[in-house]
């Protein structure tokens, strides 16, 4: 339900819809993720993509090419999780992790910050990714219990004691126990041993440590 001008509800129109519409008519999704103006989801193993795709955030080779019903990315199968930033994205597939979309940042990952990709990009070689989620301009992920940040770095986001951007996956602290991250526009949280931690942009409070003030370091 809600906004549809970009197609992003994936019910092949654009018309607004004020109460909940099912996607299809299968029920066989298990992962679904939203970003500004667009969306994807895992359907029996294979990631679809559809609404706004101004800076090929939808993976399907092309751009500025609204699409108002899922498609396939490409014709591999097997992935396990897809994440939505303001025009990238990312998802997991046997282990590896794949990005596509703006890279204005770096949030790619794949160490340009110009253009953007149509296609996914596989992001290094590791195959033990579990974990991935997108902000508007940059991008975490857990592999291995590790935790890795890239991209828009501005706001202290990417965790690593510096307001930098970074091109490609630089991990955060020397914990290897994380279990879920999760990201906001310009902050990003995580758990790790039934502990929270946030870091980044806190104008509105939104690291909930009591104050506005911004952090660049896990807390």
């Amino acid at each position: 339900s809600g906004r549809n001008v970009e197609g992003q509800l994936g019910i092949g129109n654009t018309s607004v819809q004020a109460q909940p519409v099912q996607v299809g008519v299968t029920a066989d999704h298990t992962n679904v993720e939203v970003g500004a103006s667009y969306a994807c989801a895992v359907r029996s193993s294979r990631l679809f993509c559809w609404g706004q795709n101004t800076y090929g955030q939808l993976g399907n080779g092309s751009m500025n090419q609204v699409r108002s019903r899922p498609e396939p990315i490409a014709s591999a199968a097997s992935w396990t999780a897809t994440a939505g930033g303001l025009a990238h994205t990312c998802g997991i597939r046997q282990g590896e992790l794949w990005c596509w979309g703006a890279r204005s940042t770096g949030q790619v990952g794949d160490g340009s910050n110009s253009g953007a990709a149509q296609t996914p990009v596989r992001i290094g070689t590791a195959t033990n990714w579990t974990h991935i989620s997108a902000g508007n301009f940059h991008t975490c992920g857990i592999a291995g219990g590790e935790l890795y940040c890239w991209g828009a770095g501005s706001n202290g986001q990417l965790g690593q004691g510096s307001a930098v951007n970074f091109l490609a996956p630089q991990r955060v602290g020397t914990f290897s126990d994380w279990d879920s991250v999760a990201l906001g526009a310009v902050h990003t949280c995580g758990l790790r041993a039934g502990e929270l931690y946030c870091w980044g942009g806190n104008g509105s409070g939104q690291l909930g440590t009591g104050n506005t003030s911004s952090v660049n370091v896990p807390t």
